[in-house]
């Protein structure tokens, strides 16, 4: 993730290096090749949807295991885009600074991140790494819509969870409303 500069404190940890380093990839994407976002997000979300474990690495004998592309790799970088998302870029970037000037020639674990990017935010992203990192699964989304009349309608979001390890995940859900010549984000 910061090459050879931050390593990870432990194989427990792997996941840090590699999300970093498969994020890093998208970051080059959106940069000088933005036509392949979309394609580069699809792989990696459908990779990701075959991830049958945590992203924290319980087992740390077998490395079929650490290494496994759709956890270590897929998910574990949507992850981080996710968790960019959710506190916004400028904290995402302070946050991997943080890491950077407190961990630089050294070792940091999920905690130690954590806690930078909590810091980078100026929140607590405790509930965010319980469910994203030592949880299993993903949420699964049914969306229905009732259109009363021209101008009235209602939209509903029920969420289900793929694993039993997480009950639920707090997620934003823009709804893009079109009609004519217009368009409104609710």
């Amino acid at each position: 993730w910061f090459g050879n500069y931050v390593t990870c404190n432990g194989w427990r940890n792997l996941w840090l290096h590699e999300s970093f380093a498969s994020f890093a990839e998208l970051l080059m994407i959106e940069k000088f090749y933005s036509d392949l976002t979309i394609g580069w997000k699809e792989y990696t979300i459908n990779s990701a949807l075959t991830s049958k474990r945590a992203i924290y690495a319980a087992d740390t004998v077998n490395s079929h295991v650490l290494f496994d592309i759709p956890t270590t790799y897929s998910k574990s970088a949507m992850t981080l885009l996710m968790l960019r998302s959710e506190i916004g870029a400028d904290a995402f970037q302070k946050g991997c600074r943080n890491i950077l000037e407190k961990f630089g020639n050294g070792f940091a674990s999920i905690d130690d991140a954590c806690q930078c990017f909590e810091a980078a935010a100026d929140t607590s992203l405790t509930d965010f790494f319980n469910r994203w990192i030592h949880g299993i699964g993903y949420p699964i989304y049914k969306i229905t819509s009732d259109q009363k009349d021209a101008d009235n309608v209602t939209i509903t979001i029920k969420q289900t969870t793929s694993h039993p390890s997480v009950k639920f995940y707090p997620l934003h859900v823009t709804v893009r409303l079109t009609g004519g010549d217009n368009e409104k984000d609710v």
